[in-house]
């Protein structure tokens, strides 16, 4: 063992990384099981309340054994996905889908991204061989999977349901997949139906605990080693005891900052650490009423609330007892969410809800001590990010007022900066449906972005503009920014779906289909040109045309599925085209362009009535309504008039 490279032995609070696997000691068992567990199963589940370490033992204990000539290893995965990406530049997609595969690729940008499925990313992948040709095993992670259940319940349930199925569906495709979730103890039951339909049958589940006392021993002596230092006899026990505070186990955390402050505080030259200097160090709980101080600053600076009211709060309602808040000091979801991210409280099940508790006795004598709380340190960077986090969990409100700070906190001369956070407040925007403000962020972020002659950045903001002009019915304008888009991203697959999207809105039909003609001649299957490209042959009345290229897309979008419906009418397959079109107005039973390819089923099957009503149902839909030339569409057969000759643009 030799020195980490920044010179010290232990790491503070933070998680271990890859990078830091020679410094990780106490988990030789547990991290030989997971791996162990993760290759061989289907689905493996690691739990553990908050603090336990999991991601330190994904990272630094489980990942450094697996051998590179035996298995494939994909980036660690997460499920929240806040960015400065214009999100009006994007398909609709999965939320839960587009985080995961960002974190699996971050190379790639997310309107690429977006159209897939995680099956499709799967396949897209080089995968490797062994000797005798067959593709090694492929191992995923999701780190945080309790992202999955946390939320509003019922806004979200299709998007996790249908996420999770994404899951199965590529577990079966790629046999040679293997996923791990990393998960909360006090979230494990919501995961169970998740898990079920993942799993397929071959579920492994790893508990992890904190230290006992044997391993946080190790914890403590094994990254001294190759130092200059060592623990005198019973020193290292002495530290061991003062973290256990009389309880069996020892938080990873707290002993990582612990010693990471006791490793500051010590003199140039080496020597033992002896139990006079531990005591000394430990005497007054200097480390961790810091560590302490600062997570309450940050809580209390990003979700504005007084230190003092968070302080009290874990004083009264949780130290002693662990029971049920009365109502005058409970905490909002994402405070109590932060401060278990922090390893301050954690969450049990009780009942049928969460309960909260104090992390770790050790805490108790750290909160009695605070005076006061130092201010929070979060520059206009870290101030951006926390903005970031905000947005991926919905709190718009949060993640505004951190972008504005982050602006007003940086210098004037960021540009990057400031257009960064010029975006994200547009994402704010967008978020809430606020089209003309998000535009006006926009069009500020691009102006920045085109000082800094970011030529990639000023396209994918143009893209959003186009997008938002077009959803307010601006075709003409819209068609304007997207092609300045296009001319700087002549290789973005969303733009060029958008710019032929435009095009046909405006009846130039023709040109429409040309774009996508061109895109699939270079990438034969990209899934957002393919569902736009079948949705305009299907409205064409190239019903074969439109199957060949909707029957190659695994998820179908509502509006997909009724064009695909109208393709399957047009050829008299009409039990299929009801099968599908009952799905797509279930799915979005106001969409006016699903309302009218519905009208058009009815009709070729017969049922003018049924094609009149969901004609006039159409016309009048606003999520999404209708462009012009399906409006006059709607209005023929609203009257039941015959189709007068298509516009050939």
């Amino acid at each position: 063992m030799t020195p980490r490279a920044n010179g010290l032995p232990y790491i503070g609070p933070r998680p271990f990384s890859t990078a830091d696997a020679r410094g990780f000691f106490g988990r030789e068992e547990a991290s030989h099981r997971l791996a162990e567990l993760w290759r061989g199963h289907r689905l493996t589940v690691l739990h553990g309340p908050s603090g336990s370490g999991r991601t330190s033992l994904i990272e630094a204990g489980a990942r450094p054994l697996l051998p590179s000539n035996e298995v494939e290893v994909l980036p660690t995965g997460c499920l929240s996905y806040g960015s400065v990406f214009p999100a009006a530049a994007l398909p609709d997609h999965n939320p839960y889908t587009l985080a995961l595969l960002s974190s699996w690729a971050p190379a790639q940008p997310a309107s690429r991204l977006a159209g897939w499925s995680v099956a499709e990313f799967l396949t897209r992948q080089t995968h490797r061989a062994d000797v005798l040709g067959r593709r090694l095993p492929l191992l995923t992670v999701i780190d945080q999977a309790e992202e999955l259940v946390i939320g509003p319940p019922q806004a979200q349930e299709q998007a996790r349901r249908a996420f999770a199925e994404e899951l199965a569906e590529a577990l079966d495709e790629h046999r040679e997949v293997r996923l791990l979730l990393s998960v909360r103890d006090g979230s494990l039951p919501d995961l169970g139906p998740y898990e079920r339909i993942i799993g397929g049958g071959d579920v492994a589940r790893l508990h992890l605990a904190p230290l006992d006392s044997d391993a946080a021993l190790d914890a403590v002596r094994g990254p001294l080693r190759g130092t200059a230092r060592s623990f005198a006899p019973g020193a290292a026990e002495l530290l061991v005891d003062y973290l256990r505070a009389g309880t069996p186990v020892v938080e990873p955390t707290f002993a990582q900052v612990v010693c990471e402050r006791l490793w500051r505080s010590l003199p140039p030259q080496g020597g033992a650490i002896t139990a006079d200097v531990v005591r000394a160090h430990t005497d007054g709980h200097p480390a961790l009423t810091g560590y302490v101080a600062r997570a309450l600053a940050d809580v209390a600076e990003q979700y504005e609330v007084p230190v003092g009211r968070l302080r009290s709060w874990m004083q009264r309602a949780i130290a002693d007892t662990g029971r049920e808040p009365s109502p005058e000091v409970r905490m909002p979801p994402p405070v109590l969410r932060a401060l278990e991210d922090l390893h301050l409280i954690k969450s049990k099940r009780s009942g049928g809800g969460l309960t909260y508790e104090l992390q770790h006795p050790r805490l108790i004598g750290p909160l009695g001590r605070m005076i006061e709380t130092r201010p929070s340190t979060a520059g206009p960077a870290e101030r951006l990010r926390a903005a970031e986090r905000a947005l991926a969990s919905g709190e718009f409100a949060r993640a505004e007022r951190q972008a504005v700070t982050a602006v007003r906190l940086g210098p004037a001369s960021d540009l990057r900066l400031r257009a960064e956070a010029e975006s994200l407040l547009g994402n704010v925007a967008h978020g809430r449906g606020l089209r003309k403000e998000a535009e006006t962020h926009y069009q500020t972020a691009a102006s920045l972005f085109e000082a800094r002659q970011d030529r990639v950045a000023v396209g994918r903001l143009l893209a959003a503009i186009g997008q938002l002009r077009l959803a307010d019915g601006r075709r003409t304008e819209a068609l304007e920014e997207l092609h300045a888009a296009a001319e700087r991203l002549p290789t973005d697959l969303t733009v060029q779906a958008e710019l032929s999207r435009a095009l046909w809105e405006l009846g130039q039909t023709r040109a429409a289909i040309t774009v996508l003609d061109g895109v699939l001649s270079a990438e034969g299957d990209a899934p957002e040109i393919l569902r736009t490209r079948g949705e305009f042959l299907a409205d064409l009345g190239d019903a074969e045309g439109a199957l060949r290229d909707l029957d190659r897309v695994r998820r179908l979008r509502p509006v997909t599925r009724a064009a695909r419906a109208l393709a399957l009418a047009t050829l008299g397959r009409f039990d299929e085209a009801q099968r599908e079109i009952t799905v797509a107005l279930d799915e979005a039973s106001g969409s006016g362009p699903v309302l009218l390819y519905a009208a058009r089923v009815a009709r070729l099957r017969g049922d003018d009535d049924a094609a009149a009503d969901l004609a006039r149902r159409a016309e009048t839909a606003r999520d999404p309504d209708l462009p012009p030339r399906q409006r006059r569409d709607a209005r023929r057969i609203h009257a039941h008039r015959p189709d007068d000759p298509r516009p050939d643009g």
